[in-house]
C-alpha cells in the first residue's frame, strides 16, 4: 500500500531509524537554501547524501547539479 503523504513516510523513517534523522520532519524550503547555499554548483561535479530520509535535499541538490 503506498503511503498517501512524505511526511507520513517521513515520519515513519524517524521512528525505524531516530538516531539516523534529526528530525520529526522533512527540512524545510529555508533550510535546503541555506544547505544549497554553501556548495559552490558550478564545481560540483558529484554531490553524495545519505540518510533515510524521502530525498528533500536530494531533488534539490539534483536541480543544480550540471
Amino acid at each position: 500500500m503506498p503511503f498517501p503523504s512524505q511526511s507520513l513516510l517521513f515520519a515513519l523513517n524517524f521512528f525505524l531509524h531516530p538516531s539516523m534523522l534529526g528530525s520529526l520532519v522533512p527540512s524545510s524550503r529555508f533550510v535546503i537554501h541555506d544547505v544549497m547555499a554553501q556548495v559552490d554548483w558550478d564545481r560540483a561535479r558529484v554531490v553524495v547524501e545519505y540518510g533515510p530520509g524521502v530525498g528533500t535535499i536530494t531533488r534539490a541538490a539534483l536541480e543544480r547539479l550540471h
